[in-house]
């Protein structure tokens, strides 16, 4: 199943590090659709970058030529868009990265490491900036207590491969409290109901009348006391739906004369 071009973010607020997105995700979308020659490339550079960059790129002055070379494209971007900022303002915002409400894990790193290819760090500098930062972040206290107690020049690749394991422990956790809600909802909801085979209030398919022979009909599923047919349901005269209470005389009319007892009045009740 072919994936999705990526695209450049124009909205962004810091476009030089839209850029630097961007610039990974097509070069791993490249690398999983095994597009190897220069042409292919710059075809799907081409059509990621959208409508803004191809009218920059219009105007730039590059011959056709060097617009069929990728490295030339990602060189005239990056000259283009990026701003210099020093290095410390980077790390002063690299600091305050957090993980984000339903961000994953790996969303994490490779937005802080984006960052932190600007702050200056060695390699090893850089991987504990970001091992702070997942140890700041993550919600699983298991696997924070163990990457507080690991020791330097942990490979993030490494602790990913930990955290994927935490994750998906929480996922599945989560996906039995849903479950386990929503069976609660359910008995709840059948307690308010009494059993029609046995009068009494039970889970479901837990109704102890399910083996039991009635008494009175013979019939397995339900006692005497909720048969159906030993108890037929009994039909209300008219006057018992009026509360009438006094003597009728049954007309030709399909009507009823009834003479009430109390307030002796006489009224037709209709059949």
């Amino acid at each position: 199943m072919a994936l999705h071009i990526p695209t450049m973010n124009w909205s962004s607020q810091d476009i030089g590090e839209a850029l630097c997105l961007y610039k990974q995700k097509i070069e791993l979308y490249l690398e999983n659709e095994n597009i190897v020659d220069a042409a292919g490339k710059v075809r799907k550079i081409m059509r990621g970058i959208g409508d803004k960059g191809l009218k920059r790129l219009d105007a730039s002055g590059l011959t056709d030529d060097w617009k069929k070379i990728p490295t030339e494209l990602w060189t005239f971007f990056e000259n283009t868009l990026k701003v210099n900022v020093n290095f410390r303002i980077h790390r002063l915002r690299l600091m305050k990265y957090r993980k984000q409400t339903n961000e994953s894990l790996d969303a994490l790193v490779i937005r802080a490491r984006t960052l932190a290819l600007k702050c200056d760090f060695s390699e090893e500098e850089m991987s504990e900036r970001i091992l702070e930062l997942i140890i700041a972040s993550t919600p699983h206290e298991e696997f924070r207590r163990d990457l507080i107690g690991k020791e330097r020049s942990n490979a993030i690749a490494q602790i990913l491969k930990e955290g994927h394991k935490f994750e998906a422990m929480m996922a599945d956790r989560d996906q039995l409290q849903q479950m386990e809600k929503g069976l609660e909802n359910i008995h709840f909801t059948r307690k308010e109901i009494k059993c029609q085979n046995c009068g009494r209030n039970h889970k479901p398919w837990k109704c102890p009348a399910y083996n039991d022979e009635c008494r009175l009909c013979g019939k397995r599923g339900h006692w005497a006391k909720c048969c159906r047919k030993a108890h037929p349901p009994t039909k209300r005269s008219p006057f018992e739906k009026h509360s009438i209470k006094g003597s009728y005389i049954r007309r030709k009319d399909h009507t009823i004369k009834v003479k009430s007892h109390t307030t002796n009045v006489t009224r037709l009740l209709t059949l």
